[in-house]
């Protein structure tokens, strides 16, 4: 029998001795991210034959999904809203193809950019609610609120059990690289306990420049995919009033 839960801090003692293996998992970074979709576009080719579907249009609103959430990593969808997305996506698909008027029907259901945005726009309407509601606009209320009632510490091992000594970690999105995690119940920096040296902090403010052309960068890729999704959306609608007029 297997377990999981992302309510780590509600497990005591007792519970954990009757368990012969724990595994931590971490958050996904872009590179799985990104292999989920892929997998997920290949399984729906698969099992969904009588669909169309714009591939390089998904893949782009992945990436500008990723990017658009690297402030609030816990926005980040995992395996299991990915699935439920191109199952809401599917139906929605289908539901297009089956309103569409008889003269500007395409020959079978069309799988778009489109449909995940408009999960995606509506997912990020519940969770800027969520935040609105405890204060936390700016933050990412998700990884506060579950520090704050001490279920669990969004965060990620930069070295595995294997050939870790002295566990290392990086936080996502809220803390420096550099702090050591103590108890960040507002999810401000000033609950942070800063520890080294004046040459430390230094490698911070490099580091801080760093962040600032990565972030920069993430920008510039992020008007990019807008721009390219933006010429998939125009384009297929001239396709359909080709058909249309044919």
């Amino acid at each position: 029998m297997i377990f999981t839960s992302n309510r780590v801090g509600q497990i005591d003692e007792a519970f954990r001795s009757r368990i012969h293996l724990c595994l931590f998992f971490p958050k996904l970074d872009n590179a799985s991210f990104m292999r989920i979709w892929a997998k997920a576009i290949a399984r729906v080719k698969r099992s969904h034959p009588e669909l169309d579907m714009d591939d390089e249009g998904i893949r782009d609103f992945a990436k500008l999904l990723w990017l658009e959430n690297e402030k609030h990593p816990s926005r980040h969808w995992n395996g299991r809203q990915i699935k439920n997305a191109f199952q809401t996506a599917i139906a929605l698909a289908n539901f297009e193809f089956q309103e569409a008027e008889e003269g500007n029907k395409s020959k079978r259901p069309m799988l778009k950019a489109a449909h995940f945005k408009r999960i995606g726009e509506a997912s990020a309407h519940f969770d800027d609610y969520i935040g609105n509601l405890y204060g936390l606009e700016d933050q990412d209320a998700y990884a506060v609120l579950a520090a704050r009632e001490e279920i669990r510490k969004d965060v990620v091992p930069l070295t595995t059990f294997m050939n870790s000594k002295q566990p290392q970690i990086r936080t996502r999105g809220m803390l420096s690289r550099k702090s050591t995690l103590q108890d960040y119940s507002n999810g401000s920096d000033s609950d942070i306990e800063r520890t080294g040296s004046e040459d430390e902090s230094d490698l911070d403010d490099g580091q801080s420049g760093e962040n600032t052309e990565e972030e920069d960068g993430d920008k510039q890729e992020m008007l990019k995919l807008k721009k390219r999704l933006a010429k998939l959306e125009k384009k297929q609608g001239k396709e359909r009033r080709k058909e249309k007029n044919w």
